[in-house]
């Protein structure tokens, strides 16, 4: 309605089409790394739920008598 003629001047390239550049692309790499990261979180998760779970203990009479030895 305002702008009936085509831009002349784009900066940054924002009137062109649409398209993602090469570098903007996410690999098959990318995405494995991605899904081998939340695999091994739910691992460690699973393996590790009765450590996690533990009650925790004073860590000073640890230190006290590894050091008293």
């Amino acid at each position: 309605m305002f702008h009936k003629e085509k831009t002349q001047y784009c900066p940054g390239e924002i009137c062109d089409v649409k398209a993602k550049q090469e570098i903007q692309k996410t690999s098959l790499l990318q995405r494995g790394v991605l899904v081998g990261s939340f695999a091994y979180v739910i691992a460690v998760a699973i393996l590790f739920n009765n450590s996690f779970s533990a009650k925790p203990i004073d860590l000073w009479l640890v230190v006290k008598s590894v050091l008293s030895i």
